[in-house]
């Protein structure tokens, strides 16, 4: 199994989401099909594994968009197979912003072998004595390093396997590992736009005890300038 991460297209402070698109390639042999050759259709009731997303909201789509014998692979054996599936919409994701703007964030994907898909788009749960997911974090993902996320800056990518679904601790029937994707928020704005400006202004309100106490009228338009000039800032 390989992933390839193709965009993380917004991470929203607001909502606690993210929105990822993501490549699953999954390969398999099932030898009722030794000696089919490419020219023939597939049985239509056979079945392609089918990965939850644990994070996946509502609008969270897969769609698999090949499903075919392996004939490409030079070193495919007879009976070899591959599914490719994107997944594309939001996620879960838990927020910490209490260091904001100079915080971090940990995006977690979760995948669960928990389903099947079989051609006709029927979805049938599944488990380990149907199909296992073999060492897929050796693999890790593709893909990571060239995301493009508004204000923030990938960091590292770890992968690891979970004994137990996340979703119920009491459940070990599924295959479950996680991506974990570490970003940095991208603090160059909130420097140059909001607290360098606010530094600034702050430091020129000690310049007020400058001004002679007897010319109350300097002090009040210097004191009125710099208020006016932090509700901007701050807009």
């Amino acid at each position: 199994m390989n992933l390839l991460l193709l965009s993380e297209q917004d991470v929203d402070n607001i909502t606690s989401t993210a929105k990822v698109k993501l490549l699953v390639y999954m390969q398999w042999s099932d030898p009722r099909l030794a000696g089919r050759v490419g020219g023939q259709r597939l049985p239509p009731r056979l079945w392609s594994p089918r990965l939850r997303l644990s994070e996946g909201r509502a609008d969270m789509s897969v769609t698999t968009l090949e499903f075919a014998l392996r004939e490409w692979d030079a070193n495919a054996r007879d009976g070899d197979l591959y599914c490719l599936d994107l997944y594309e919409g939001s996620i879960n994701n838990d927020m910490d912003l209490q260091r904001f703007p100079f915080d971090t964030d940990n995006i977690e994907i979760t995948f669960l072998g928990s389903q099947c898909a079989l051609r006709d788009g029927t979805i049938r749960n599944q488990r380990k004595s149907d199909y296992r997911i073999i060492a897929p974090w050796e693999h890790g993902v593709v893909g990571e390093e060239k995301m493009d996320i508004p204000e923030w800056k990938w960091i590292f990518t770890t992968t690891e396997y979970l004994k137990t679904n996340p979703d119920d601790s009491n459940d070990h029937s599924r295959d479950v590992f996680r991506i974990n994707i570490v970003v940095t928020r991208n603090t160059k704005y909130y420097m140059t736009k909001i607290i360098t400006p606010l530094l600034l202004i702050t430091t020129l309100n000690f310049m007020v005890f400058y001004v002679p106490i007897e010319d109350l009228a300097d002090r009040l338009a210097h004191i009125t300038t710099l208020f006016l000039s932090r509700s901007r800032c701050c807009t």
